[in-house]
């Protein structure tokens, strides 16, 4: 994005950068400095079975590769942190992914969790998991504020992901990997475009997140 900015410096462009600045600073600040409950381990033996079984006090088994350096789980490890629920980590390593994960996730990704339940449920695909953390956490009579029980607000949340991952994020992409000068000017439209949902939402909540007072998993998606 500085790259963006020194490309393009219009008035226009100026806030919905620092707009969008502010957002990844801010969601990732509010997350380290509440804190949340730490993994109790970084990387645990036993491939398939390793913490898993059907106490609810069993840690949830979370499914990440090694350095945890992938985007999406990052999203998911937020979650599990804003929340506080215990869990454990499994890093996943080798490519192709060995055959003790597949068992657990076919689509051999991460993030995935696996919850202690009788048939040891696993989730995969962040937003997927993100979604059903909230939902648990609210199961187990946790307060949370990262995916409101209202419908109205929910389907919010999933229009603001869904334009992060269909749009946004696209848009981004596109313009970081443009090559060819003559194009700038149509891409950082697209890329003004794309941003202008968010200010939309922070104006409309009155902020400081983008749907008002509460951080939300419309807002961590944004990392």
């Amino acid at each position: 994005f500085f790259h963006f900015r020194q490309r393009r410096t219009t008035s226009t462009m100026r806030p919905l950068l620092l707009l969008f600045c502010y957002l990844k600073v801010a969601t990732a600040f509010v997350s380290a400095s509440r804190g949340g409950v730490a993994p109790s381990s970084t990387s645990l033996a036993g491939g398939y079975d390793a913490t898993i079984g059907a106490d609810p006090k069993t840690p949830i088994q979370f499914f990440v590769l090694p350095g945890n350096t992938c985007p999406y789980v990052q999203r998911t490890h937020i979650t599990l942190n804003e929340l506080g629920l215990p869990y454990d980590v499994t890093e996943v390593t080798g490519m192709p992914k060995p055959d003790w994960y597949l068992k657990i996730n076919p689509r051999g990704k991460v993030p995935a969790i696996r919850v202690p339940t009788a048939d040891y449920a696993v989730i995969y695909e962040s937003a997927i998991c993100n979604e059903f953390l909230c939902d648990y956490a609210t199961f187990r009579q946790q307060k949370q504020t990262l995916m409101p029980m209202d419908p109205f607000m929910r389907a919010r949340i999933r229009l603001l992901n869904d334009h992060c991952d269909n749009v946004f994020s696209r848009t981004q992409f596109t313009f970081l990997m443009n090559k060819d000068e003559a194009k700038d000017e149509e891409l950082c439209t697209e890329m003004e475009e794309a941003l202008r949902m968010y200010e939309d939402a922070l104006v409309e909540s009155k902020g400081p997140y983008l749907l008002g007072e509460d951080f939300t998993i419309a807002d961590l998606h944004l990392l």
